[in-house]
């Protein structure tokens, strides 16, 4: 049975994680410049952010909706309450 040394299973594991941090880390730098710069981007986002929100509310209670009146419709077969 060969063992592993941890140091190598480390190593590679932590290899992408501070690439991936450093590039998410720019490119926050980088778009905070652009705020700076321009002040409407941040109106821009923040509307987005809203609106995406809003969206994703909206779906899901109708999606919710519609499982609960699905669910009473089977409540109702069952017990034959209809």
């Amino acid at each position: 049975m060969r063992r592993r040394n941890l140091s190598h299973v480390l190593k590679g594991y932590f290899t992408g994680l501070w690439s991936d941090q450093m590039l998410y880390g720019i490119l926050f730098v980088l778009f905070g410049a652009l705020i700076i710069v321009f002040p409407r981007i941040l109106a821009a986002v923040v509307a987005s952010v809203f609106f995406l929100i809003g969206f994703f509310l909206i779906s899901s209670a109708w999606t919710f909706r519609t499982m609960a009146q699905c669910a009473q419709d089977s409540v109702d077969e069952l017990f034959d309450r209809g």
